[in-house]
Order: structure tokens, then sequence, then C-alpha cells
């Protein structure tokens, strides 16, 4: 059974409990077998929240530390603790039975990632790639994938209240995704139709002798 130890330089221990909290929530959704804790456990995968060994650019990225799958996530560079949401629908106003304005969608929702969805991204693609070195079976067209299931669902949002706060969670690509014949759901959220999918702006690489190359579908 895998730990996900949750460390901080940074949260107070308020915010360290709910973020714990968040994370429990969003790893049941995926691999519900996994613990994850604020305490020191032996052989535990760890999730730094630091902006200490920070990657210009990145909120977050995880690296084999001795083995150890090993997780930098950022506040600072994540900005919000939680994320945003924003559903776009203006709710209406009804006086004595009589609908005075109608409920509006005024825009599609808007999602803003946030530290938690860093952490739970680089989460979800430790358990599935501990080392960073694992591939997928070849597509379609014979490529193997760097195995980074948030990666290929990038810029696709749960969300969820955990203790009060409005998280927004990543979406992830399931097992089935990176199988020919895989069938579906692909992904948590049912955005994705098929195997191998790229749903813009959706990312990936696959291996060639020259080393990894993006994926062009």
């Amino acid at each position: 059974m895998t730990t996900v130890l949750l460390t901080t330089d940074i949260e107070d221990a308020s915010d360290l409990l709910n973020i714990e909290a968040a994370v429990k929530y969003f790893v049941s959704q995926v691999n519900p077998a996994v613990t994850v804790t604020t305490t020191p456990a032996p052989g535990a995968d760890v999730v730094h929240i630091t902006d200490l060994n920070r990657h210009p650019g990145a909120s977050g990225y995880h690296i084999s530390v001795n083995g150890v799958p090993t997780a930098y996530c950022s506040p600072e560079a994540a900005y919000r603790l939680w994320g945003y949401y924003n559903s776009g629908i203006i709710p209406g106003v009804t006086r004595n039975g009589k609908v005075i304005y109608p409920t509006r969608q005024v825009h599609p929702p808007l999602y803003t990632p946030g530290l938690i969805t860093v952490v739970c991204h680089e989460i979800a693609e430790m358990l599935a790639d501990g080392n960073v070195k694992t591939l997928t079976a070849p597509d379609t067209k014979g490529r193997q994938w760097l195995l980074e299931p948030c990666d290929w669902v990038f810029g696709k949002f749960l969300v969820h209240t955990i203790n009060g706060n409005v998280c927004i969670f990543p979406d992830v690509a399931l097992d089935s995704y990176s199988r020919v014949n895989g069938q579906p759901p692909y992904d948590l959220l049912g955005v994705v139709t098929k195997p191998f999918e790229l749903v813009p702006p959706a990312y990936a690489y696959y291996e060639t002798p020259e080393g990894l190359k993006p994926v062009e579908n």
C-alpha cells in the first residue's frame, strides 16, 4: 500500500490540515488504497509544499530522490491556495411567486488552479510513474508516451468543497486511456472520448531514439 507524506515549511497548521483533507478526497477518487498523512512514514512518497528548489516557470514538479518519488510544490508560484471557480450563473429573482429575472448563464464556467491543484496533479503522476521513466504501451502510431496522466487531460478540472473550501482539482486520465483498445471512461471527468486523445490544452511526450518529443495529434 502506498503512503503519501505531506510536508511544508510555509503553510500554517490549520491550512495543512485542510490540504490533507482535500488531498484525501482527491486520492479517494484516483486510488482509494493510498494513505495520506502529515506524519513521517518510512517508505512514503513525499510532497514538499515549499518555495525551496523551485523550478522557474513551474508551480510543481516531481522527481525520484534516492529512489523515493518526491514532489516540490510552490505556494508562491501557485498564488491561490484552493484555486478559484466561477460558475458563470447569475441566480434569478422571484418575488411573490413571480419571476422578475430568470436564472442566466452569462459566461462559461471559469477555473483558476491553485496550490491544491498542483499538489494533487503531482501526486496523481507520482502514483502512476514514481521514477518519471515509465512509458505506455504503443499508441496507434507506435509511439510510447511518458506516463503523465494529468498532462494528458491538462486544463480540465473537478470542483469539490472540502471543509468549506471550494477546491479546484485536476482531471486525471485513467488506465484505459493509454490502451488502444481501452473502454470508457478514459478520465475522471469523462471529457476524453477515445484512447490517447488530447483535448487542448492537454499535452504529452513520447519516446524517440533522440529523446522525448511532444505528441502532435
